[in-house]
């Protein structure tokens, strides 16, 4: 029995998503890393011989090891279907692609439904793709923050207590079922810079040569800390309703 709790509730059985630690996840969800007979995933980011990174200890580097295991190797449950098998490759495809009123499937009301009524979902493969790539999302970027990080300033959650993907579950009104997909691809794409800008950090300082050096990293602050510290108190709707102001959504959506 998992003890993390459930992150959904109709679909919970079918799509089986906990909100759990990354390493539970990497161990659940990806095959593992066995020296010396597999390629270390941090060989292309500078890591030493011994399986660490210069200044870190080796628990240290195990953090980021399962940072990169989740983000850039195949997912055993195959959850994005036969097209992506990385949690990288689909959150860039997710970010882009279009979904509008046609995404959405009614849905009738079950004993683990939060209404009582008809609703809509984005179905249970959707669900099932977007949930597992939110979930390693959360967990990458919640890792990186705090491990370069520690007070957590910097830290960018894509959906905070996973509320987004609780209406993409199941919601009583198809158009809030849409923006919140909506918002939560325009999220996925500034996560998916903010990885990135992560791990080139890392490699400009442990792998310099690996990458051009002209390339500068991202500032990787998305809002001020007094912003962050706000978003995700709130219900999903009142929470969508604070993204829909910012500009950046408006013309997103």
């Amino acid at each position: 029995m998992n003890a993390s709790p459930p992150i959904l509730l109709r679909f919970n059985e079918i799509v089986g998503l906990f909100d759990e630690p990354l390493h539970t996840s990497c161990r659940k969800f990806h095959f593992p890393y066995e020296p010396p007979n597999d390629k270390d995933p941090l060989s292309h980011y500078g890591v030493l011989s011994d399986g660490t990174f210069p200044d870190l200890s080796l628990e240290e580097t195990d953090i980021l090891r399962d940072v990169v295991i989740r983000w850039e190797t195949r997912h055993t449950a195959c959850p994005f279907g036969t097209r992506y098998d990385t949690i990288k490759a689909y959150a860039t495809f997710f970010s882009e692609n279009y979904y509008d009123h046609s995404s959405l499937t009614q849905i009738v009301p079950r004993p683990m439904s939060r209404y009582s009524s008809t609703c809509w979902s984005v179905g249970a493969d959707t669900l099932m793709a977007v949930g597992h790539m939110s979930l390693g999302i959360v967990q990458i970027l919640e890792t990186l923050s705090g491990f370069w990080d520690p007070s957590m300033g910097s830290a960018f959650v894509l959906d905070p207590r996973f509320k987004f993907l609780q209406i993409l579950e199941e919601h009583h009104d198809p158009s809030v079922s849409l923006l919140a997909l909506q918002a939560l691809q325009t999220r996925t794409s500034i996560a998916v810079k903010r990885i990135n800008a992560y791990l080139r950090y890392l490699q400009m300082r442990y792998a310099p040569g690996e990458i051009d050096d002209s390339e500068a990293v991202e500032s990787l602050y998305s809002m001020v800390s007094s912003e962050r510290a706000v978003f995700g108190q709130e219900s999903g709707e009142e929470e969508l309703g604070k993204l829909l102001a910012r500009p950046q959504y408006k013309l997103a959506i």
